[in-house]
């Protein structure tokens, strides 16, 4: 979709990866040579940080071209499935391609820089740590407590447990209609080979 979008644009595509047979070693050093990506998550900031425009998109979906007005809206979101939202077509993506604008691209590239960047990541990761130490000092703890719900979690979730979980489910399984005899040695068939599989 993304191809035949850009050839109804007149824009150069090449793709890179390894669902596109194009594996490459150093993935960080092809967004440069572009003005424009096609991407979600991490892959879609770290374009942002190089001065790509970016267009929010995967097999999911398309979302917005990322523009410096709508940063702070689809960061929390983290560029990801949330904003996907529209149906991955030509039509669709040549819209968004059409918005692009290099000054724009410019500006979203600063925002990402000073917000995603190594020292403001590890500015965030001591905040964090730090308010953990302290919330850790100022509790009390009870080690009977602890280790009575650690126990009791085991329980719960014993091999024994386990089994009987799943003994219940055949059960209900083989109260369908018709086929549910089947559909329950089917699935207790699937399980054995399963757990013979485990290590």
């Amino acid at each position: 979709m993304i191809k035949k979008a850009c050839l109804q644009e007149g824009v150069t595509v090449d793709a890179v990866g390894a669902d596109a047979r194009m594996p490459v070693a150093e993935p960080e050093a092809v967004p440069p040579a572009y003005d424009l990506v096609f991407a979600k998550t991490r892959c879609a900031l770290e374009a942002m940080c190089l001065g790509c425009a970016v267009v929010l998109c995967d097999f999911a979906g398309v979302g917005p071209m990322v523009p410096a007005e709508r940063f702070d809206e689809l960061r929390p979101m983290n560029f990801g499935g949330g904003v996907l939202i529209q149906p991955l077509k030509p039509e669709i993506l040549r819209r968004e391609i059409a918005r692009y604008n290099p000054d724009d691209a410019a500006a979203v590239c600063v925002r990402a820089r000073a917000e995603a960047g190594l020292q403001m990541a590890v500015a965030q990761w001591e905040r964090l740590y730090e308010a953990v130490i302290t919330e850790f000092r100022g509790s009390t703890t009870d080690r009977h407590s602890e280790h009575r719900a650690i126990a009791d979690y085991f329980r719960r979730w014993s091999c024994e447990s386990r089994i009987r979980w799943e003994h219940t489910q055949i059960d209900k399984l083989r109260r369908v209609p018709l086929l549910g005899e089947k559909i329950a040695e089917f699935t207790r068939n699937a399980l054995s080979n399963w757990a013979r599989r485990q290590p």
